[in-house]
C-alpha cells in the first residue's frame, strides 16, 4: 500500500504564509516518505478551502522537491477550460519531470442543509446550469482525453496540438466518483479511480470498498502502460494520545475562527456548542481515526476500504500552520504505518 499526503489549503488570516506552509509541508513529506502529494481544489470560499487553481502551486512545490508526485483533487472539470486543463499539466510536468498525477472530477454535489449542493454559487458564477452540470463535464472529459491522446501527434476535435506534450500523462488521469455507472466508465477507460471521505464517513465504508470491487472487476488499460490504481481518501490525526488530538483542534479553531464558521454542514447544530462538543462533532463528521499511532492504526485496519486500496490519501483536519499537522505528517510514517502494516498481516494470517 502506497501513502500520500492530501492537502487542504484553507482560507487563513496569512494567505501568503498559509500557501507557503503548503510548499514546507510538501518538502516534509518527501523527506519522511509519502508517494505523492494531492492538493484539493476548489473555486471561492467553498466549505472554507482556498485553492482555486493547483497548477501554480504545484509548479512551486515542483521546485522545491525532486522525487513527491504531485496530484491534483479534483480538477472540478465542469467550470475549467479542458485546453487549458491540458496546457497547464503537461507544463508542470515538464517541469517537474514527469510527476504530475491528473485528477479530474464534476464539482462537489453534496448538499448543504439550505438544499442548495456546494458547488451551487459555484455553477453560478460560471453560469452552467446545475441541471447539465453531467453533459458539460462529459463533453469536457471526451475533448481532455482526445488532447491528451499519445497515439494523436494533432486533436482530431480542434485540428491543433497541445504543446509541450507530456510523455505518460495520458496513462496518470485518475477520476473521482462515488456512482457505480460512472466507476464502471472510469475502469473501462483505464483511468484511475479516486474515492473521497464524505459527511458521517464511517456510515459507507463497506460501500467504498464494493466500489473499488467494482473497479477491479471491470478495468480494462486502454493504453500501453494503464494499470488499475485506487486511491482512498481518509482523515487522521495520530498525536500523544486522544486528548492531545482535541486539544490541537480547538487551538485551531482558536487560531482561525472564520474557516470553522466557514464550515457550513455543522453551523446550525454545533456553532453555538462547546469547543469540546465542537471538537467531537468535527471529529466526527470529518470520520477523523485519531489518538495514538496504535489506535490510528487500528481504526484504519478496521475500515474495509481501507484494506482493499492500494493508496491512502491521507488528510489531517487542522491548519496548516498548526504545529501538531507537521508532527501528525511525521507521526503516520514513522509510528502509524508499521503498526498499520502488521495489523494488516495479523488479520492475513
Amino acid at each position: 500500500m502506497k501513502f500520500s499526503l492530501f492537502i487542504e489549503p484553507r482560507t487563513s488570516p496569512d494567505p501568503r504564509g498559509h500557501i507557503r506552509r503548503a510548499i514546507d509541508i510538501a518538502r516534509v513529506a518527501e523527506a519522511t516518505g509519502y508517494d505523492k502529494l494531492w492538493v484539493a481544489i476548489t473555486h471561492f470560499r467553498s466549505l472554507g478551502f482556498s485553492v482555486s487553481g493547483a497548477f501554480p502551486l504545484l509548479t512551486a512545490i515542483s521546485e522545491a522537491t525532486t522525487t513527491l508526485k504531485l496530484g491534483t483533487a479534483v480538477v472540478p472539470l465542469t467550470y475549467e477550460n479542458a485546453i487549458r486543463v491540458v496546457e497547464d499539466a503537461s507544463f508542470v510536468d515538464q517541469i517537474s519531470g514527469g510527476r504530475v498525477e491528473l485528477g479530474l472530477g464534476k464539482g462537489n454535489t453534496g448538499k448543504l442543509s439550505s438544499g442548495a449542493t456546494l458547488s451551487s454559487a459555484t455553477h453560478l458564477a460560471f453560469e452552467i446550469d446545475e441541471s447539465e452540470q453531467e453533459r458539460v463535464y462529459r463533453q469536457k472529459l471526451a475533448l481532455l482525453k482526445n488532447l491528451i491522446d499519445p497515439r494523436q501527434t494533432i486533436s482530431s476535435r480542434i485540428l491543433a496540438s497541445i504543446y509541450p506534450r507530456s510523455e505518460g500523462l495520458a496513462e496518470r488521469i485518475w477520476r473521482a466518483s462515488s456512482r457505480e455507472t460512472e466507476v464502471v466508465d472510469i475502469a473501462s477507460n483505464g483511468d484511475g479511480f479516486l474515492l473521497f471521505r464524505s459527511g458521517r464517513a464511517h456510515a459507507n465504508k463497506q460501500a467504498q470498498s464494493d466500489l473499488i470491487d467494482l473497479y477491479r472487476t471491470n478495468f480494462s488499460a486502454t493504453l500501453p502502460r494503464q494499470k488499475a490504481r485506487t486511491g482512498l481518501s481518509r482523515s487522521i490525526l495520530p498525536a500523544e494520545n486522544a486528548v492531545e488530538a482535541y486539544t490541537s483542534l480547538i487551538a485551531d479553531r482558536d487560531y482561525n475562527p472564520q474557516y470553522y464558521r466557514d464550515f457550513e454542514p455543522l453551523h446550525e447544530e454545533f456553532q453555538s456548542a462547546s469547543k469540546e462538543e465542537f471538537a467531537q462533532a468535527y471529529f466526527d463528521f470529518m470520520g477523523t481515526a485519531l489518538g495514538t499511532p496504535a489506535e490510528v492504526a487500528a481504526a484504519l485496519a478496521s475500515d474495509p476500504a481501507v484494506r482493499n486500496a492500494d493508496e491512502l490519501l491521507l488528510n489531517i483536519p487542522l491548519s496548516l500552520e498548526n504545529p501538531a499537522y507537521e508532527n501528525a505528517v511525521r507521526l503516520f510514517i514513522a509510528d502509524v504505518a508499521p503498526a498499520l502494516a502488521l495489523e494488516f498481516r495479523q488479520a492475513a494470517a
